[in-house]
């Protein structure tokens, strides 16, 4: 009697590796998506179309089909058009064992037709020969038993050519599959004991077992159980050492119904419950492998999507900014040159005016007057575009002067209520928010129709709140609202990484509050 083995630790071991294994695609796909982002397109180096095909692979390993395809067409396209046969190849094969995978047996064939013969005139065999055992597979996936006989034995025969025992055996196996669905267990028989007598030259100990589990298998199901015995017992003593709990529980299970053949009922029974026993952890660990990936494929795509929002607004930032130098420069522009002509053109205006004549002069006041208007307008637009008194007195100062320039158009009463903001706001944030103002209140002056309006600035605990209201005429939220500079508005906020609510209502005025959380950004930057 077979004394029972120690508790498994291999659950626990199963689901480390699980997890090291999330880690390990988690950190390939982000190294991956990292070099692609660095390299030029169109890249003559062909770096770039490996990058892609990687890419196809992480994602084919991880079972995302729809975007293995995605990149694996990309990487054929650059290839292609570099003239890269061999490599096309490999695309191709790619492609192809990805259509098979999806039940697309048409178009993974027509794939990898392509990929053999650009194999075979590049003269790369062992792809071509691997070519050739994979369609072989997609037609016994079809049903095509006697298509897919040809191929394995055309693989086969070259595996033995080159003397590749290990997957002339693997060959063999499958034939010895094919056969046993074709109903003809002596053929099959013949095929599974060429595989175990080529493999016990090898060092290859998993499909040795595979191959003497097939043997004992047919050996028991053709009535010889002596047969059957042999094989399995010798196959049960090194799937222990292989730890692949599968293998293991089969082994079980046919040395038990042998057993019980031979009569052994002892013998049968202790197997039984042992396959009983590992069954169960399989089934657990398959259950938990199972979990672990979608838990690893969620995971992966919140990144992936987190890495996209990070990606937008790094962009949109760098945009941002890139106007906001470009408003400093105009404004500098302005001050400098058409402020200081202004400013030289009305003293040669006043050097003149004791030499006009009584009737000049009403026409001299009248240019005087558009031209003090015009310095005004021009220092009112550079001071709005270079937001000086935002940097040097910061966002609060800023936002009092602004509002001291607004209030007042169209009877409209604006005020401003703040409160104690605690530390420094960062530069990036005191000038979107003063930005945000800016459009609000002037949405306010020309679309409201208020006599009303209020811009509080307050904060809590980590978030800067914005909020305008007025009581003007309001409008449908619901409504495509383009050209009251909500857009703008939206953008800048986005970049911020906040949020923006707009309540209103036609007849019952507006409110707006906009939410930024300072300490994020100032994680992120």
């Amino acid at each position: 009697m077979q004394t029972e083995p120690s508790t498994s630790n291999e659950p626990q071991r199963s689901e480390q590796r699980e997890l090291q294994g999330a880690r390990k695609y988690r950190n390939a796909l982000a190294d991956a998506l990292a070099l692609l982002a660095t390299l030029p397109s169109p890249d003559e180096t062909g770096e770039r179309a490996k990058a892609l095909c990687h890419l196809g692979d992480i994602y084919s390993e991880l079972g995302d089909y729809p975007e293995a395809l995605n990149y694996y067409l990309q990487s054929l396209g650059e290839y292609e058009e570099s003239g890269n046969y061999s490599s096309s190849g490999v695309a191709l094969h790619s492609i192809g064992i990805v259509y098979g995978r999806i039940g697309d047996y048409e178009t993974a064939l027509e794939y990898l037709s392509r990929s053999r013969l650009l194999f075979r005139e590049t003269g790369n065999s062992l792809m071509e020969v691997n070519t050739i055992r994979n369609i072989g597979a997609l037609h016994l996936e079809r049903g095509d038993l006697d298509k897919a006989v040809e191929h394995e034995l055309r693989t086969l025969t070259i595996y033995d050519m080159i003397g590749d025992k290990v997957n002339a055996a693997a060959a063999l196996i499958t034939l010895g599959d094919i056969h046993e669905k074709k109903k003809e267990p002596e053929l099959a028989l013949s095929f599974y004991v060429r595989a175990s007598e080529t493999l016990q030259e090898t060092e290859e100990q998993k499909l040795f077992t595979d191959a003497l589990l097939r043997v004992g298998r047919v050996y028991r199901e053709t009535g010889n159980a002596e047969g059957a015995r042999f094989a399995l017992e010798q196959g049960m003593v090194m799937v222990r050492d292989i730890a692949d709990r599968q293998l293991e529980y089969q082994f079980h299970l046919e040395l038990s119904l042998t057993f019980e053949e031979l009569g052994e009922f002892r013998e049968s029974l202790y197997h039984a419950r042992r396959y009983a026993v590992i069954r169960e952890e399989f089934v657990n660990e398959e259950r938990n492998r199972a979990v672990a990936e979608l838990q690893m494929r969620f995971d992966l795509e919140r990144t992936l999507k987190e890495e996209e929002l990070r990606r937008q607004h790094d962009v949109t930032r760098a945009v941002l900014e890139t106007q906001e130098g470009e408003r400093r420069r105009i404004a500098g522009d302005l001050h400098d040159g058409v402020g200081q002509t202004l400013a030289a053109t009305r003293l040669n205006l006043l050097r003149i005016r004791d030499e006009l004549r009584e009737e000049e002069s009403q026409a001299w006041e009248r240019s005087l007057q558009l031209l003090e208007k015009a310095s005004g307008d021009v220092r009112t637009i550079s001071h709005t575009l270079g937001s000086s008194t935002l940097r040097e007195l910061g966002l609060e100062a800023a936002l009092r002067e602004m509002i001291s320039d607004m209030s007042g158009a169209n009877s409209l009463v604006i005020t401003l209520q703040t409160e104690i903001l605690g530390k420094d706001i960062p530069e990036f944030i005191s000038l979107g928010l003063f930005r945000v103002a800016q459009e609000l209140i002037s949405n306010i002056v020309r679309h409201a129709e208020a006599s009303e309006g209020t811009l509080q600035l307050m904060r809590r605990e980590n978030k800067l709140i914005l909020m305008a209201e007025d009581n003007g005429v309001g409008f449908d939220t619901n409504a495509k609202r383009d050209g009251m500079g909500t857009r703008n508005i939206e953008t800048r906020v986005k970049a911020m990484r906040g949020t923006v609510q707009f309540d209103s209502h036609p007849g019952y005025g507006t409110t707006i509050t906009v939410e930024v959380d300072v300490k994020e950004l100032e994680e992120e930057s």
